[in-house]
């Protein structure tokens, strides 16, 4: 008789503890992921910080976290941590009353990008397995992953031909008569070049631009298709000679920031978030934070033509003041036309043809 109570009483305890588990513990734990840097480039290294919070004085058995996460990425071995099929991210815990658990897991960003994992699924459970519960959580972990920056000693020698000339040029006595317009001042800019009634006018600081300054643009022009004939979206293993298009772009436009050239570029694919047949243009300028935010707007990059290059091109705004450097997969006679029709009207533009190998 006495076994027969205490199974009784057990049994009751088990449905109570259950009863607790559904309707009061797991509408108070919380889970919260987050990313150590919000800012990394491609094949860098950070961390995942996960925080699991019992506020309750309850015992749980085990606690099961699973979320969906890209696989470019690739999470190192880590205590309580296992990854299904490179998709999903499974962390399983024994959480105390009143506790507090803090992990840290190494991720490898393997692929450039905006990664967001909105939500988490939590199931707990009691030592017999016999009850379970499960909701989701918003968790808001996102990071963006910049291009991979390109050696610069492998830049196309278009660029390396007009950062010489600039760098030259810059040395140059300017003719202090010859003033083409004003643009905001930026650090390092000539004291003596700072056009004081503008200034005053404006309330800020703006410096005189001079005619022998004209050619200081420079605009990448990325083509998103990697051969003349194509017409459907590549598929995930065909990206990696535009994804390295995407980082050679990066490593231009960073080096001629850095020589003092305004930089931009413009290519046949949207912007994350934007409608998938608008093309994407940043003309040429030099601000502060510019550079990063460049790399931000090409981690954007979604790798999908939008338009034909050879028609994406007739909407390129052309300037006689800015150099123009195409980066394609390929080569053919009707682009050489095309490219020669834009020389014709006295614009600079070149070519540099690559399969992507880097």
């Amino acid at each position: 008789m006495s076994i027969l109570v205490i199974l009784v009483v057990f049994l009751l305890l088990i449905l109570i503890y259950g009863w607790v588990l559904q309707r009061y513990v797991i509408r108070r734990i919380s889970v919260k992921r987050q990313f150590k840097d919000a800012y990394v480039y491609c094949g860098d290294t950070s961390e995942m910080i996960e925080t699991i919070i019992n506020p309750t004085p309850f015992l749980i058995p085990w606690l099961r976290i699973e979320s969906r996460i890209s696989p470019y990425l690739q999470f190192g071995n880590a205590e309580n941590l296992a990854i299904q099929g490179d998709m999903y991210h499974l962390s399983l815990f024994t959480v105390k009353g009143y506790q507090q658990i803090v992990r840290h897991h190494k991720v490898h960003f393997l692929r450039r990008g905006v990664y967001n994992v909105g939500s988490a699924a939590l199931t707990l459970g009691d030592i017999t397995g016999l009850f379970t519960v499960t909701c989701d959580q918003k968790t808001d972990m996102h990071v963006t992953v910049y291009p991979h920056i390109t050696d610069t000693r492998d830049l196309p020698s278009p660029l390396n031909h007009l950062s010489g000339v600039w760098s030259k040029e810059r040395r140059i006595l300017h003719d202090p008569f010859m003033i083409r317009n004003i643009r905001d001042y930026m650090y390092g800019d000539p004291y003596k070049d700072i056009h004081w009634a503008a200034s005053a006018r404006t309330q800020q600081l703006q410096v005189k631009i001079h005619e022998d300054e004209a050619m200081i643009k420079l605009m990448v022009i990325i083509n998103a298709q990697t051969r003349e004939d194509q017409w459907d979206d590549l598929m995930d293993y065909e990206q990696t000679a535009i994804e390295n298009h995407i980082s050679l772009a990066a490593a231009i436009c960073l080096e001629a920031l850095r020589n003092g050239m305004q930089a931009g570029f413009a290519t046949n694919m949207p912007l994350l978030g934007a409608n998938k047949e608008s093309s994407t243009y940043f003309y040429p300028q030099m601000r502060p934070g510019w550079d990063e935010m460049l790399l931000a707007y090409l981690a954007q990059l979604q790798v999908h033509r939008t338009l034909r290059f050879p028609s994406f091109l007739d909407t390129i705004q052309f300037a006689e003041d800015t150099a123009y450097l195409v980066i394609s997969c390929y080569d053919s006679p009707s682009l050489q036309t095309q490219l020669e029709e834009i020389r014709s009207q006295g614009y600079q533009i070149s070519l540099h043809v690559s399969q992507g190998a880097m």
